[in-house]
């Protein structure tokens, strides 16, 4: 839904090859059909949490891959990401797992994340740590949304929570619309 460059860490190689056609055939089901030998445009890491095989090389590529594309970012700017998923958490509400890719977001900060917006109450990194402030390329869970947004939305803090609302409730008439026009 984010229209980014995928690569995919096939995980549990220790334990052999005997599913990796399968895998590889249902990551091809799903539009994301592998390098190499299958003629497509993901990549595809072989890993082992365990064993630590593969961990090097994916590292290595995804430094090669953002030297590439000229991945850069600018920690000054107010932040922007992307919503890899969203859900509802009991005792939490709405939570944003957002990959930051421009400026800082801080606890705090008045976001709008396309129908939902509100303010950072928490971030929590990919080890459930509290932060105060993430920067580009860091993956947070983001707390203190008044919705769940869509994977592929896109956050942005904004300088204060009636803006952020007047935006979300904007995004939301939008979806509406057009939800109408194709049904």
């Amino acid at each position: 839904a984010a229209k980014v460059p995928l690569v995919v860490a096939l995980n549990k190689i220790d334990l052999g090859d005997q599913n990796k056609l399968k895998i590889y055939g249902q990551l091809t089901e799903h539009g994301l059909t592998p390098s190499g030998d299958w003629g497509g445009e993901v990549d595809v890491i072989e890993t082992s949490a365990s064993t630590g095989a593969g961990i090097t090389e994916l590292v290595e590529h995804l430094a090669e891959l953002s030297s590439l594309l000229e991945l850069k970012a600018d920690a000054s700017l107010p932040a922007h990401g992307t919503v890899i998923e969203a859900q509802t958490k009991a005792g939490v509400g709405s939570v944003a797992h957002i990959l930051v890719q421009e400026g800082t977001l801080r606890v705090g900060d008045f976001v709008v994340c396309g129908n939902a917006s509100g303010k950072v109450r928490a971030m929590l990194d990919d080890r459930a740590k509290r932060l105060s402030e993430a920067g580009p390329g860091i993956p947070v869970e983001v707390w203190g949304l008044d919705d769940v947004p869509a994977a592929g939305d896109s956050l942005y803090a904004v300088e204060n929570t009636p803006r952020a609302k007047e935006i979300a409730a904007e995004t939301k008439r939008m979806r509406g619309e057009e939800s109408r026009v194709q049904s």
